[in-house]
């Protein structure tokens, strides 16, 4: 789904700025968010609204930044950085959490890693 949305964001970064794309994604997320989650709303603690507040801005921002690098390049070109979001998730997991990666899960990982690697290496071949 991650890379129907890069492609689908590249497409429409033709026609429309960034800033159409995020305005649009922001707000289908929200009300399709509010029909399911407004059953069961609950308050956040007060000292909770500073971290929240944090991760919207952090949201918002990646997700701008994102829409906009999708402006600017190939989904082909940028789509192996973004699965080095198995890498950085893997690392906070381990090192945050204290969660234990399973053989099987460090092998997935390299696959899809590589094959990232490998096309953004055969794509640098192809233009040189």
């Amino acid at each position: 789904m991650f890379a129907l949305y890069g492609l689908l964001t590249r497409h429409v970064s033709r026609d429309d700025p960034a800033m159409v794309s995020f305005f649009w994604t922001g707000i289908s997320g929200a009300v399709a968010i509010t029909l399911f989650g407004i059953w069961d709303w609950q308050w956040l603690a007060p000292e909770d609204w500073i971290w929240m507040a944090a991760l919207c801005l952090c949201g918002m921002t990646s997700h701008y930044l994102l829409i906009r690098s999708y402006e600017l390049a190939e989904a082909s070109a940028l789509q192996p950085f973004a699965y080095t979001q198995l890498v950085w998730a893997s690392i906070i997991g381990l090192t945050i959490f204290g969660d234990v990666l399973r053989p099987n899960v460090v092998t997935g990982a390299v696959i899809v890693v590589a094959a990232g690697l490998f096309t953004l290496w055969r794509q640098r071949l192809k233009s040189a």
